[in-house]
């Protein structure tokens, strides 16, 4: 805002003595609230996404009502609501925030599992297999099921577990903090996955599921930098525009393997990058998904399925092997773990007959 400008709306304007329209177009800027406006315009301009401002959800640790800035979601079905038993979508929670000083990431080398995106509202969390060589039952996340888990969506993101958030210290200083990016931007989006993912969460034994991606994501205009250790020991910074960051949190309850907790992330974009993560990473993600989710309907909404071949390969292509076990299983293998000389399998048959043999006649004998 000019000077001029400024004058001109001071005059329009009914504001305290001292204040100026500048001051408070500069207090305005820096809250991050026209950030929130551009993000709505952007989402708003792609085809099927529907936007709600101020999304309301629970705390989980606190229970307060708070409001995320953004919920998106985008129904990826066929349009015909009654020919799955699955309605297939894409719900982003997003957080926005403006800083002129940089947010820094420490990036991990290697890329973690966890359980990102969350599918929400099905029956269970995972399918439950059986199959045809091999006794044992398997209890595998959706996204695993259908192989998603190597898609380049969620494998190709640079990943950090680290992230802060620089701040001025007296002087001219720069120092990280860590505890309000966290207070920020991590807790509220974890906060608003869980609440939507409870929210959808079916209650009885309904014939329709809903089958949603649901993901945070916190939208920044501020710089971002990664930070990592080369070889040689040496700090690097880069520019970056995209970020996830996995977190571990305990798990509670009767859980299997509950002491490795549980691993989820949130998604971190720069707002000059946000078209195209949308248009070109996530949609595509999720469209490939909801053709698996119509593909597979009935094994989602039973939460059951059979695949053979799962005692020699419960890891990979899963998909493609998978149908709906609403036949009979097959009877289980019997496995020959080593040969024998056919002489010593006609041994025992003949020694089987003999027992048999004399347990008649002692039989007959005391009848007699």
């Amino acid at each position: 805002m000019s000077d001029e400008n400024a004058e001109e709306t001071d005059a329009e304007l009914t504001l305290p003595a001292g204040i100026t329209a500048a001051q408070v177009n500069q207090a305005i800027l820096r809250s991050g609230y026209p950030l929130q406006t551009v993000v709505t315009h952007k989402v708003s301009a792609i085809d099927g996404l529907v936007s709600k401002s101020e999304w309301g959800f629970r705390d989980r640790f606190s229970g307060e009502m708070r409001a995320i800035d953004l919920q998106c979601f985008v129904d990826l079905s066929d349009g015909d609501p009654n020919r799955y038993r699955v309605r297939p979508g894409v719900a982003a929670l997003i957080e926005c925030k403006r800083s002129e000083l940089p947010y820094v990431f420490f990036s991990e080398a290697t890329v973690p599992f966890g359980n990102f995106p969350v599918v929400a509202g099905l029956r269970s969390d995972d399918l439950e297999f059986k199959t045809d060589d091999d006794r044992s039952t398997w209890a595998l996340p959706i996204l695993q099921s259908f192989d998603l888990t190597w898609h380049d969506f969620v494998r190709s993101a640079a990943s950090c577990t680290t992230l802060s958030k620089c701040e001025r210290s007296k002087g001219k200083d720069l120092v990280l903090s860590g505890s309000d990016a966290y207070q920020s931007l991590v807790m509220p989006l974890r906060s608003a996955v869980e609440h939507y993912c409870s929210s959808i969460k079916p209650t009885n034994q309904p014939y329709y599921f809903d089958a949603h991606l649901v993901l945070g994501i916190a939208v920044l205009d501020a710089p971002m930098l990664a930070a990592t250790i080369g070889s040689d020991g040496q700090l690097a910074l880069s520019n970056v525009q995209w970020q996830r960051l996995w977190r571990n949190e305990p798990v509670s309850g009767t859980e299997f393997a509950r002491e490795h907790g549980e691993t989820s992330a949130i998604d971190i974009v720069h707002v000059d990058f946000l078209d195209e993560y949308l248009q070109s990473h996530l949609l595509p993600f999720g469209r490939a998904f909801a053709e698996l989710a119509q593909t597979h309907a009935e094994e989602l909404a039973s939460g059951r399925a059979f695949a053979r071949g799962m005692g020699e390969n419960s890891f990979t292509g899963i998909a493609e092997r998978m149908e709906p076990r609403s036949a009979p299983l097959p009877p289980p293998p019997v496995r020959v773990t080593h040969s024998a000389p056919r002489a010593s399998i006609n041994l025992a048959v003949d020694l089987v007959k003999l027992v048999r043999s004399n347990l008649r006649t002692r039989c007959a004998r005391r009848k007699l």
